[in-house]
């Protein structure tokens, strides 16, 4: 269509996939399997359990060691979501403490918490996504996802500095 010497382009439409979704998305699905699901090492699981140590009590066979699920981390996200009277959803029962929830944790109940408790939970939660962007820069074959993390990691920090004006 050609109107007062200006020519209207339309963007192509997306490349469709075999399941019927834009291919795209479905390149950022596969991406994100490969990257923090699996099946096949590398992956990074955005589970906190796993990224820290097991427990920090050494009561347990496993004490310090990291790579587990349900370790402190999950114990004190499925307390803390008990508390509040909210529900993990059952496809997270394994990973009470996944990125997602405690993502959502803070969402529903920040308004209604103290600064410090707020603090301490972003500073608790939160201090092994360092981790796992970096790990994720390693093995990603795209940008996406970590960018994603460091973007969440942005808006933690920001978050942090803002309670951290409150206190004072």
């Amino acid at each position: 269509m050609q109107e007062a010497g200006y020519r209207l382009e339309f963007p192509a439409a997306p490349a469709i996939s075999a399941e019927g979704e834009p291919a795209f998305f479905l390149s950022l699905r596969e991406e994100y399997m490969s990257l923090f699901e699996g099946p096949m090492p590398p992956f990074i699981p955005l589970i906190e359990s796993v990224h820290k140590p097991w427990d920090k009590t050494g009561v347990s066979a496993l004490g310090a060691q990291t790579g587990y699920f349900l370790g402190d981390p999950a114990i004190d996200m499925r307390n803390k979501y008990e508390a509040a009277q909210l529900e993990i959803p059952a496809e997270y029962g394994h990973a009470p403490d996944h990125l997602c929830l405690l993502l959502e944790y803070y969402g529903a109940v920040h308004a209604n918490v103290p600064v410090a408790d707020n603090l301490e939970y972003l500073t608790n939660h939160f201090d092994w996504l360092a981790l796992i962007l970096e790990e994720a820069v390693k093995i990603s074959s795209a940008l996406f996802y970590p960018s994603m993390l460091k973007f969440t990691m942005d808006i933690i920090a920001a978050e942090t500095a803002r309670l951290n004006g409150l206190k004072e």
